[in-house]
């Protein structure tokens, strides 16, 4: 096996790993109850959350507005974060122990931007498309390893903060149901294929994608023969016993799709405009609309979801009156805030915007500026909500 199929393999069983199962802040607790989860308990589940601040490298990268640009949750309990500026040029990765309240980061080892084969070259990018590239871009997690992509280019970070050695790549949206694991794979030349593997015989399959759109999520259907894929108007459907796709729902004109994931009960999918649909038996079903423009969307306990948009987390459960929480207030220098040094506009990757990502315990991990947050559900009986210690619970 060679270093590209290695490191390949490597991110596809990594995310079956993952996906099968200090200085802080705290917003308070919803004073109106959720959910009770039972008359015997009288619980009750109040959605929590926390703010931690972090570095995201030397003064000079705050001074380009240097922000995070990815979170996941990795090993030993940790929240690794990856960073990105309007300028292009960030190299810092880190991570956050919550229970600890200790915080690193590292500048990742350079490399050339992208193999020598891939037609692309750093000096050829506008600065959005240099902003993107140069993030240092999160993808998945082994039980020691977290894996990143800095421009063209995928590595390994430890647990024991080494640098694992990698190859290039364009890693795309994963997802995995025991025992397969479906990935997006492109390669520099365009190509984009579905790949499935079995993570326990290593057999993979591969099917190339219905159109050259980028996809936005991969989900698994009712059984592992059948892929959903989301693009930004379009959630195809693949029977990977015919080999075809299906287009199952296609994004109105001037809207587009940003999220989709599992409820208990089906497939979920949020376009721009706040709308939420519900997938059951090849059917979308739209079952609510927000008024608010989510960029990303997660799975919360209860069947609801939490949304984010440029200024709120906002928490949808059923049946309820959503909940909304302002991010942390940015605490940049002047050149950063106000871009008057740089000797041109604001630039169109300015202010930051966050990130999510779900990690154990049903434990929203979120990324802003230059803090990491924590949303969760905790359990608490009416009565001793102000004395009780209280516990994330599971949905």
């Amino acid at each position: 096996m060679n270093i590209r199929q290695y490191v390949q393999y490597s991110l596809i069983l990594a995310s079956a790993i993952l996906l099968s199962g200090c200085h802080a802040t705290s917003s308070q607790p919803q004073k109106k109850p959720i959910q009770t989860a039972s008359r015997a308990t009288r619980y009750v589940s109040m959605p929590v959350i926390k703010w931690h601040p972090v570095s995201v490298g030397p003064e000079v990268l705050l001074d380009e507005g240097t922000a995070i640009s990815s979170v996941l949750a990795g090993p030993d309990g940790r929240i690794y974060y990856g960073t990105s500026n309007p300028l292009g040029d960030s190299t810092v990765i880190g991570w956050y122990n919550p229970q600890s309240g200790q915080n690193l980061w590292r500048t990742v080892p350079w490399t050339p931007y992208f193999p020598s084969h891939s037609g692309l070259t750093a000096s050829n990018l506008s600065l959005s498309q240099s902003a993107y590239w140069g993030a240092v871009d999160l993808i998945v997690s082994g039980a020691h390893t977290v894996w990143y992509r800095h421009w063209g280019y995928v590595g390994g970070w430890t647990n024991e903060n080494r640098f694992v050695p990698g190859d290039y790549a364009i890693p795309g949206p994963t997802v995995h149901r025991n025992p397969y694991t479906a990935s997006v794979y492109t390669s520099f030349q365009g190509t984009q294929l579905v790949r499935i593997m079995n993570v326990n015989t290593k057999q993979m399959q591969s099917y190339p994608l219905p159109s050259n759109a980028t996809p936005v999520a991969i989900a698994f259907g009712h059984s592992s023969q059948h892929v959903w894929l989301l693009s930004a108007n379009t959630l195809w459907e693949l029977n990977t016993q015919d080999n075809q796709w299906t287009p199952e729902a296609l994004a109105p004109t001037g809207d587009f799709f940003v999220s989709m994931g599992q409820f208990r009960s089906g497939l979920w999918i949020v376009d721009a405009n706040g709308n939420i649909g519900l997938i059951q038996h090849q059917q979308i079903q739209w079952i609510a609309h927000l008024s608010l423009s989510p960029i990303a969307a997660e799975t919360a306990g209860h069947d609801g979801l939490w949304l984010a948009s440029v200024h709120h987390l906002t928490l949808w459960l059923p049946h309820h009156a959503i909940k909304q929480w302002s991010w942390p207030k940015l605490s940049y220098p002047a050149p950063a805030s106000t871009w008057s040094q740089h000797g041109s506009n604001t630039p169109p990757d300015w202010p930051p915007i966050p990130h999510i990502a779900m990690g154990p315990h049903h434990v929203l991990e979120i990324g802003y500026g230059t803090d990491i947050g924590q949303a969760y559900f905790l359990a608490e009986t009416p009565r001793s909500l102000a004395q009780s210690t209280p516990q994330p619970t599971s949905p």
